[in-house]
């Protein structure tokens, strides 16, 4: 660090996991016509951490083709929400 001049909050590190996210719900209730009820996600977060210890924010990222906002219901109001037909990063 001290050779380049290097300090502790340029230095960052990537984190990369995928959660399933499922929709439980008490009774299913819906309305005629629909044909899927729930589904399960896998859902791949990305987070950067400084060594000072700030972070930049979390990227979600949807295994689907469109994104569509009421995905980040329940996340931070921070995140960016992003879709990916893989539902990775890469």
């Amino acid at each position: 660090m001290l050779v380049h001049n290097i300090t502790a909050n340029k230095m960052c590190n990537q984190e990369e996991t995928g959660n399933s996210c499922v929709q439980i719900s008490p009774k299913i209730i819906c309305a005629n016509g629909i044909k899927q009820v729930g589904k399960m996600w896998n859902v791949t977060m990305i987070v950067d951490v400084n060594a000072v210890g700030s972070h930049v924010r979390q990227v979600l990222i949807f295994p689907r083709v469109h994104f569509k906002i009421n995905k980040l219901t329940g996340a931070s109001t921070v995140s960016i929400g992003g879709a990916k037909p893989t539902g990775w990063s890469n």
